[in-house]
């Protein structure tokens, strides 16, 4: 992605920024480990995500169902994850603005 930014006034100047990475994502809270035990119904995750440019949405699902899009980018939360019987796998996906994408679960 090349994004070129004209500047005018006495002298013209073109600004051009590449997108060089894809973005990355760390899940903060419950917990950082890579397993939480819960008898809660309903979970909240949160964490961080950064890129080179800029992050643009965070979209996260659950293995046993549900699905949406997270509050904020660089710092991003789930509320409400409704938790069935068994193993749940919830996962997160940061986008950049070049579409590109980093999972974590």
């Amino acid at each position: 992605l090349l994004i070129i930014v004209l500047l005018t006034g006495y002298a013209s100047q073109a600004l051009a920024i590449t997108d060089r990475a894809r973005p990355s994502i760390r899940i903060t809270s419950p917990t950082t480990s890579s397993s939480y035990s819960t008898n809660a119904a309903l979970l909240t995750v949160a964490g961080v995500a950064s890129d080179d440019i800029g992050v643009t949405r965070v979209l996260w699902s659950n293995s046993r169902g549900g699905k949406g899009t997270a509050t904020g980018t660089s710092k991003w939360s789930v509320s409400n994850i409704k938790l069935l019987t068994g193993t749940n796998t919830i996962y997160v996906r940061a986008y950049d603005a070049r579409g590109r994408s980093r999972p974590r679960n």
